[in-house]
Formats: structure tokens, C-alpha cells, sequence
């Protein structure tokens, strides 16, 4: 008599044959918090993430941090011993840029059969729309925020990383080239708006899967 042959397999009873001795893949979710400085300052993000396969990572990120005009010059009066902030033609900053992105994005894990689950390199990728608000800047941030207005634009970003330590934890660094572009352009100088702001970061990550 033939055995039985069930031609279709549970899909539960996949195991990758790198992670046999620890059986079938699972996908686990997570939630971590980022924390970075870019060349505009400061850098803070709430991230929601899924295992899509041993390799791919999904990841929904609420984040928050600021614009800048690259051209923005600080500059000190010796007779009124006042700092003041124009570009290099003295067009004097008048406006601060608050920015809000919301960005889906995927990370990549490398060298997954070569090194030690301890070290988990990855390159990542993300985009999707961006809240900017637009704030007076002789009036202080909470001043400021009183006489804003709202201005819709898109975010990206590319990068390269690592996680360390088990496998559950999400605790690692990134560096990513990040941007937010904006339709209608945003004057942070007088005179000179801006459609295009980016910024280099360095983050840290700090989580867990569960």
C-alpha cells in the first residue's frame, strides 16, 4: 500500500532552513520609539512594525522633528549684542517650520546566513505624506503657533542600520537621508520659499517584538 501524500502543506509548517533549530517563522509585531539629531536638530518618531518574512520588516512611523533653510546664517551685533538669522543676501528668517511626516516603510535585513542573530544589519526605505506647520519666529514657539497655519507635503527616506542584541528586542542605530517636500513652499527666509528641505540623521531605536 502507498502512503498518503497531502500534496498541500500548512503553511505553519514552513521553517527556514537557517533558523531550523528554531523552528517554523512566525511573524511577531512590535512598537519603538527613535530618537535623532540631523543638521536641523533634533528627531523623534513612534514606530509600529511586522515581520512580513525572515528578512523583510514592515513599519507604519509617526514622527516629528523641524526645517530648516540650509542657507540660514546666525549673525551677531556688536552694538545691540543681539544674534540674528538671515541668509548670505540679509533676507532675515521670519518663519519656523514644525514638520509632522507619517511614513510607511520597509527595511531589509542583510547577511542573515553569515552572521549572528545578535547583529542584524539592515537597509531600509519609506515614504508618505507630511503635516508642515508654519510658525512666526519673532514670536516664540508657543507664541508662534497662535498665528500658524497648516501646509500638506510628502516625506521619504533611505538608510542603513543594525539591531542588536535578541532576537525579540529592537534596539539599534540607523543613518538615513530624509526629506519633505512641500507643493506651495514654505518661506522660513523672507523672500526665498522653499519646496524642498532635507537632512542627514543619525537615530536611535529602542523597542520590542512581542
Amino acid at each position: 500500500m502507498m502512503p498518503s501524500v497531502n500534496p498541500v502543506a500548512d503553511e505553519d509548517e514552513f521553517v527556514d532552513d537557517d533558523d531550523f533549530y528554531r523552528g517554523p517563522f512566525k511573524p511577531q509585531t512590535g512598537i519603538s520609539g527613535t530618537l535623532g539629531i540631523t543638521n536641523t536638530g533634533f528627531y523623534g518618531a513612534f514606530n509600529y512594525m511586522r515581520q512580513l518574512s525572515p528578512d523583510l520588516t514592515g513599519s507604519l512611523t509617526l514622527s516629528f522633528t523641524a526645517g530648516r533653510d540650509e542657507n540660514e546664517q546666525e549673525k551677531f551685533d556688536i552694538f545691540t549684542g543681539q544674534t540674528y538669522i538671515t541668509d548670505q543676501f540679509g533676507n532675515p528668517k521670519i518663519n519656523d517650520l514644525w514638520i509632522l511626516p507619517f511614513t510607511a516603510g520597509l527595511q531589509y535585513r542583510l547577511f542573515r546566513r553569515e552572521i549572528v542573530s545578535s547583529f542584524r544589519p539592515f537597509v531600509e526605505i519609506g515614504a508618505g505624506p507630511t503635516l508642515g506647520y508654519v510658525t512666526d519666529y519673532y514670536s516664540g514657539f508657543f507664541g508662534g503657533f497662535s498665528k500658524g497655519y497648516a501646509t500638506l507635503g510628502m516625506n521619504g527616506y533611505i538608510g542603513i542600520g543594525s539591531f542588536f542584541g535578541a532576537d525579540n528586542a529592537i534596539q539599534g542605530i540607523t543613518i538615513r537621508y530624509q526629506f519633505n517636500a512641500f507643493a506651495q513652499g514654505v518661506e522660513v527666509l523672507q523672500n526665498t520659499p522653499k519646496q524642498f528641505f532635507g537632512s542627514i540623521s543619525l537615530n536611535l531605536i529602542f523597542g520590542t517584538f512581542f
